[in-house]
């Protein structure tokens, strides 16, 4: 079993993460995804709402505005897998998948 962690920041460094199943074909299209978001701004933080936290400057430009060339589809594809917060979320600073042999809850 497979699980995808996205953490986001969503108010000047507070984080809130989502932890969610995934199977292989949602990995290769999530990585497929990400890869072009990256060719166009460049590795690191994806810019997910309104502001820029390099430039401290809010462009009101939502993911879907930054990235025109990527579908609808494809933009509900990678929100499904990330965190909500009251207000949205400005930045994306970590996806991570791990790979789960044996999962025991204690609470």
């Amino acid at each position: 079993m497979k699980y995808i962690i996205v953490q986001a920041d969503y108010d000047d460094g507070d984080m809130v993460e989502k932890k969610s199943k995934i199977d292989d074909e949602q990995i290769s299209k999530l990585k497929d995804i990400l890869n072009h978001i990256q060719r166009q701004k460049g590795p690191g933080t994806i810019v997910y709402n309104s502001i820029s936290w390099e430039t401290l400057e809010q462009s009101n430009l939502s993911l879907e505005e930054q990235h025109p060339e990527l579908s609808i589809h494809e933009i509900n594809f990678l929100d499904h897998f990330c965190p909500s917060a009251q207000y949205g979320i400005n930045t994306i600073g970590s996806i991570e998948i791990f790979d789960v042999i044996n999962e025991e809850k204690l609470l």
